[in-house]
């Protein structure tokens, strides 16, 4: 089996009058196989998958890592960059892998969606290509 692997993360706090922008979750992204190789052997929620699924033989391949910490809600911007990747990355993939993990973690708000990604890009994501 192939997974391919996708983190988004943050931590909103919806009382900070900024909003977390593209910059902020780009100055640690990982992209592709390195977003793996930086998970694994940590003690973290992905790199005890990452442990699990190498323990099972389980092929990874990585699309991005996004995590921004805890920070002010997210900016349309980059929520939309970002799900967006995830999705594009995925259907790139779709030929050479069985399915995704997709790791989306925090409340993600943005000021317009208080909700975060309880609907919009968690359905974009869980549907990706050709909706499977």
């Amino acid at each position: 089996m192939r997974l391919s692997v996708a983190r988004f993360e943050l931590k909103s706090v919806t009382f900070l009058p900024e909003t977390t922008r593209v910059k902020d979750f780009e100055h640690t992204a990982t992209r592709g196989d390195a977003h793996i190789v930086t998970v694994r052997d940590t003690n973290s929620v992905l790199g005890g998958f990452v442990c699990v699924a190498d323990a099972e033989g389980t092929g990874l391949h990585g699309i991005v890592c996004v995590n921004a910490g805890a920070l002010a809600l997210t900016s349309e911007e980059a929520l939309d960059k970002d799900t967006a990747e995830i999705v594009a990355g995925w259907t790139h993939q779709a030929g050479s892998t069985d399915g995704l993990l997709s790791h989306l973690h925090g409340a993600l708000a943005t000021p317009a969606r208080l909700r975060g990604l309880a609907r919009g890009a968690r359905s974009a994501c869980l549907k990706g290509p050709g909706s499977r």
